[in-house]
Parts: C-alpha cells; structure tokens; sequence
C-alpha cells in the first residue's frame, strides 16, 4: 500500500524573479537588477498516505469492516516546464541567460509554494466529507 490520490489542482501564475546584476553589491547599487517574468503552470495533488494506517484503525464489527482513515495531505507540488513560458527577460548584460531562467524557476518553485492557494488547497483536503 502507498498513497491514494484524492484530487489533483492545475494552477497557473505570474512569477517575478530579480537579481542583482555582478557578484558585487557596490556595484549593484548603481545597476538595474536583471529580472525574468515567467508563467508558471503546474499541479498539486492531494492524497491519503495509506501506510499510517494502524491495526486500532482497523475495526471489524459482524460483516462490516470500518476503517479511519489518516488526515489527508499534500503530496505532489510541481512546475511542469513544458507548459510553463518564460514571458520576459530583462537587463541580462552581466549574467549568463540560461542560468538566470533556472534560478527564476527554482525561485518560482518556492515562492508558489508558500502561495494563499496552495494552503487553502490543502485546507480544503483536510475538510472533505467523512472527515470530522
């Protein structure tokens, strides 16, 4: 037994990554930041872990057999690149691109993640009917 997917959420949103443009922060002060726009698209899939099921979780009551199962949780949170767009780049003089488009997306990655959505998302799993 592993994990049983409840319910799957596409998202999509704007990301904005900036970046100083040289190593040194003098510098930096009189440049603008580099920046990339990205649109992110990715999912997020809630779940039940089946293996915290106990042997107390598990009640037999003359031909019925009831189970409590564990609170449901988060458990696939992912950008798909293939979906997901780079919309702009900007002020890139000093910094190699393709290294700045990673670090955007790794960027993206952390900032969704801590997103209103993505909470109320899991605070709607944690709500669905049988769940006390």
């Amino acid at each position: 037994m592993g994990k049983l997917q409840l319910v799957k959420y596409n998202f999509k949103d704007i990301v904005e990554y900036e970046k100083g443009m040289t190593e040194y922060e003098t510098l930096n002060q009189y440049l603008n930041k580099a920046k990339a726009v990205l649109i992110v698209s990715g999912e997020a899939v809630g779940c039940i872990d089946l293996t915290k099921i106990q042997r107390s979780d598990v009640i037999e009551a003359g031909d019925t057999l009831l189970v409590y199962l564990p609170e449901p949780e988060l458990c696939v949170y992912k950008i798909n690149h293939d979906q997901s767009k780079l919309y702009d780049l900007d002020n890139t003089y000093f910094i190699e691109e393709g290294k700045m488009v990673n670090e955007a997306y790794a960027a993206a990655e952390k900032t969704l993640s801590g997103q209103p959505w993505i909470w109320e998302f899991y605070h709607k799993l944690s709500r669905m009917p049988g769940r006390s």
